[in-house]
């Protein structure tokens, strides 16, 4: 009837709108960006930077362990003196293991987390790419970055050395004579002042003071006792030596390499916590909704309450009235008329004379 019709459209409540959440997990790339917008351009340095410190690490470890052998024939021949650089080649390659394992393992995560891949979606892959997980990662990458910065201090004194030694080396087989008379006085003065002590030396035959300066990559006393400079130049000849040099760029590579992965992982953690937030503002907006129209609700269902109860009063007391306004609204051509009985009576009496 049209009075129910009009009973419901006033109090039935407005329909909820519609609401598209986006998930965004840790291993979608949002597709409202066009390819062409800054935003992609910038996540998708992160995976290029993440390539390319690969690339970088792999490239370094080939250069410093093709050279390993070389390198260290040389610092043999120096003796004692050069253990602690002894120690860095023997740790080199599992410096370069753990770099490329490190940065692989880093660059398959940033991968995951931003190209999207039905056949691997599930619970490890999304706490894989979680912001937790890459905030870990970055911390790894930070620890191998500070440790070649230690690592470059020895490459650098290694490299110095070497080059004095081949330049002595290349002047002749009389400057290494000198060279070698000049390391046997060395040492003599050596075990002289030893014996001696060092102050009265300083007393009696030096113009100036103590100096102190001294190196944690070399030992300059051990280095000068049975230090043969002919048996080194003939063992180091063939331009071993040369090795130092592809350690020292392979050391230099790797710090590239890492600052760059650093850079990709943060830039990713970032991202993926902006889509987190972005998600619990969604879920934030969709309760916030639904709680309005709970709240709506409630609101009308004392009014609702009361029409209900004045409707059924008025059924009460007046059936009759109350079925003609819900069936007929009042009126129509098959309401039964109170006033037709009243019309034909008056047509049946006879007209008065």
């Amino acid at each position: 009837s049209s009075r129910a019709q009009i009973y419901y459209n006033s109090h039935r409540s407005a329909p909820p709108p519609v609401m598209t959440l986006q998930t965004s997990h840790a291993g979608e790339s949002h597709a409202s960006h066009s390819a062409g917008e800054p935003c992609e351009c910038f996540e998708l340095a992160n995976v290029l930077a993440s390539v390319t410190a690969l690339g970088l690490s792999v490239i370094a470890a080939t250069m410093a362990t093709f050279h390993k052998s070389d390198v260290e024939s040389c610092l043999e021949g120096l003796g004692g003196g050069a253990g602690p650089l002894q120690d860095l080649m023997v740790t080199l390659t599992v410096n370069y293991g753990v770099i490329i394992t490190l940065n692989a393992v880093s660059t398959a995560v940033i991968w995951l987390s931003f190209f999207h891949c039905d056949a691997l979606e599930s619970s490890w892959k999304h706490k894989l790419t979680s912001a937790r997980s890459l905030a870990i990662l970055m911390g790894l990458a930070m620890g191998t970055f500070l440790l070649q910065l230690v690592r470059i201090g020895y490459v650098l004194s290694m490299q110095g050395m070497l080059a004095v030694l081949a330049y002595i080396c290349n002047m002749g087989p009389g400057v290494v004579y000198l060279g070698q008379e000049l390391i046997y006085a060395m040492g003599n003065a050596t075990a002289t002042t030893t014996l001696q002590g060092t102050s009265s030396m300083n007393a009696n035959s030096q113009p100036y003071g103590v100096h102190l300066a001294s190196s944690p990559y070399i030992s300059m006393d051990a280095l000068i006792h049975n230090f043969d400079l002919l048996t080194y130049c003939k063992d180091t000849d063939g331009g071993r030596d040369a090795g130092a040099d592809m350690v020292l760029w392979g050391c230099f590579l790797t710090l590239a390499s890492q600052a760059l992965i650093v850079m990709a992982l943060n830039g990713e953690k970032s991202r993926v916590s902006v889509h987190d937030l972005h998600e619990q503002h969604n879920l934030f907006q969709m309760t916030k909704q639904l709680g309005t129209q709970a709240t709506g609700a409630f609101e009308h269902m004392p009014l609702l309450a009361k029409q209900m109860s004045q409707e059924a009063q008025q059924a009460m007391h007046n059936p009759r009235d109350f079925a003609n306004h819900m069936f007929w609204g009042g009126h129509g051509s098959g309401a039964p008329s109170s006033s037709a009985p009243a019309h034909s009576a008056a047509a049946a009496a006879p007209p008065a004379t």
